[in-house]
This record gives C-alpha cells, structure tokens and sequence, in this order.
C-alpha cells in the first residue's frame, strides 16, 4: 500500500483504534488497563509516499516484563482477532477520527513537523492540499470502509512476523 491507495485512510483510522492511544486503545485497554502486564502498547501503520514502492508496515508494540510474555502474545492475539472477526464500533470510529484530526493539527502548529511535511511534499510533488484532502477522506469514513479495509489487509496474529527484544534469556 502507498499513501494514495483508496484503502488508506481506513487502514490508518484501523490502526489508531486498535493501538493509536496510549492509555485509550482496544490494545491498551486490554494489556495496560485489563490486564495489567504492559507499561505501555501501541499500534501502528507505517505507508510509504512513493507510488512505486508501496512499501508498508502495521505492527504492534508493547513495553512488559519478560514474565508477561505469554499475556502479552494472548492478548495481541485476541485483540487483533476480533478486531478482524467483529470490526469496529461508530463510537470507536468517531473517537479514532477526532482524535486524529485533533493531533493532525496540533503537528502542524510545531515548526520541526511542520517543515518536515512540506519537505516530504516537496519531495513527493505534492503541495498541502494533498493533507487537506486526506482529512476530508478521513472524515468521511464509515465504520463498513473501516472493517472492510480490516478483512482485507490484516491476518490473524499468528501470521505475523514477530520479534521479541530485551532480557528474555
């Protein structure tokens, strides 16, 4: 997937409800607040600008002692399994939107992302209507182009490609 693919935006508000939030995502919600085994979980979607390439990347992360190995794998497990099976909420979907745009214009009020922006634009050939449009297709999402962008883009947990690092022995 590229930044200009349609599934996109989708994929990007996906990420965000599953593990966008610190403190308020279904992957903190479940290995920070529920189970307790995580300092600190995210997710995330990394896409490539360049339309050639379509070089992307979702992945999960988590912060936990190596005693929490088997929580942790469970649940990512079963996070990303519903997520998969059941889709996401409205309620979720308007959380995940709001707080993007929210941040999406906090980032560009701060000089250094800011012009960090512009230069990938320059770099890409695009000016800043390209993230003025993105917005209005974020905003724009329903929670059926979300799930469906979910069915077909993500895989069950066990067929990821996972790496453990730190004080595992």
């Amino acid at each position: 997937m590229c930044e200009t693919d349609d599934d996109y935006p989708a994929i990007r508000i996906a990420a965000s409800i599953l593990g966008g939030g610190f403190l308020n995502s279904r992957l903190a919600d479940r290995l920070r607040q529920k189970d307790g085994v995580s300092y600190g979980v995210g997710a995330s979607f990394n896409v490539d600008g360049d339309k050639e390439d379509k070089n992307s990347s979702f992945f999960v992360y988590a912060i936990y002692a190596p005693a929490n190995y088997d929580k942790v794998q469970l649940g990512f497990t079963e996070e990303i399994d519903l997520l998969i099976k059941e889709g996401i909420t409205q309620e979720e979907l308007d959380n995940a939107i709001n707080g993007w745009v929210q941040g999406q214009t906090v980032s560009r009020a701060k000089d250094g992302e800011l012009s960090s922006l512009i230069n990938n634009n320059i770099y890409y050939h695009r000016t800043l209507e390209y993230q003025k449009s993105f917005e209005e297709k974020i905003k724009k999402l329903s929670v059926n182009d979300v799930n469906k962008a979910i069915k077909k883009y993500l895989k069950a947990f066990n067929e990821w490609t996972v790496v453990n690092a730190g004080d595992f022995k």
